[in-house]
């Protein structure tokens, strides 16, 4: 236990002073809304455009004639 100078005394662990706890979330300002709302469209639009170089297109296999037999 600690001493009354210390002020460890309400705590059952000299070691442990305060609980785990996750720190509060940071509201965001309208500019840091408005920059996200901005790189997301802006970002839509560069995929849009952009996709066909990243995205595997269907291989088809032309060995296959099936339909003229």
């Amino acid at each position: 236990m600690g001493s009354r100078l210390s002020n460890t005394s309400w705590c059952w662990s000299p070691r442990v002073r305060c609980p785990e706890h996750t720190p509060p979330l940071k509201k965001k300002t309208a500019d840091e809304i408005l920059q996200e709302k901005f790189e997301e469209k802006s970002y839509k639009e560069w995929w849009a455009e952009n996709r066909w170089k990243y995205v595997e297109g269907k291989v088809y296999d032309h060995t296959d004639n099936d339909w003229s037999s």
